[in-house]
């Protein structure tokens, strides 16, 4: 009974650690095996989870300063000296993903729905992928001009994109006016809808 009570003081310390770090999914495996009392499976999922390159990575996202709606996005170098500033007109959408991420496949799909019925958006995609063949299959799917291949620390650090994928509605000025997780067609929705005031837009 005492090494039993010594468990459960041990996966309450170790979430309130994990509350720290917002690794809020684990959060949850450990609130669920808490309250049914099981934590001989908990600890195998811990060993999994909690290594010391994830709680390196946690640190890393923790430092990030995210956008704020109302900010201003910073002007990062895409290619060739062009950069995001760029491409701004009265608009433009910038969507992040990578592609080690599920959910990120979900949120290309939902955004190619949504983009061959609205070709007119102002498009920027930033990828982070290990394999530039996947670049060049997403360049023929969005556009030559609209795809570019980008490290991590400029998506997370520069950008401030906290998550993937990730969708950013700038207007004219560069200010950030929208700023959600993107995974399926009414996120990307979401995204672009409150620019429908502008001319030339078929929302």
């Amino acid at each position: 009974m005492r090494r039993f009570l010594y468990v459960l003081i041990i996966l309450r310390a170790t979430r309130f650690v994990l509350v720290q770090t917002m690794d809020i999914g684990v959060v949850y495996v450990v609130d669920f095996y808490l309250k049914r009392r099981m934590p001989s499976l908990f600890l195998l999922i811990f060993k999994e989870k909690i290594m010391k390159s994830d709680i390196e990575n946690m640190q890393f996202f923790r430092s990030i300063k995210p956008l704020e709606i109302g900010g201003y996005i910073s002007n990062v170098s895409l290619h060739m000296g062009r950069t995001v500033e760029d491409y701004i007109t009265d608009h433009l959408f910038i969507f992040a993903y990578t592609t080690t991420c599920d959910a990120c496949l979900k949120g290309l799909e939902a955004l190619y729905n949504f983009y061959r019925e609205h070709k007119e958006i102002n498009l920027l995609i930033l990828v982070n992928a290990a394999d530039d063949n996947d670049i060049h299959i997403l360049r023929g799917t969005f556009g030559e001009n609209n795809v570019f291949n980008s490290k991590l620390q400029t998506l997370n650090r520069d950008l401030g994109i906290q998550g993937f994928p990730w969708g950013i509605g700038l207007n004219k000025a560069g200010q950030v006016i929208t700023s959600y997780p993107c995974s399926t067609r009414k996120s990307v929705h979401d995204i672009i809808e409150p620019f429908s005031y502008l001319s030339g837009l078929n929302l």
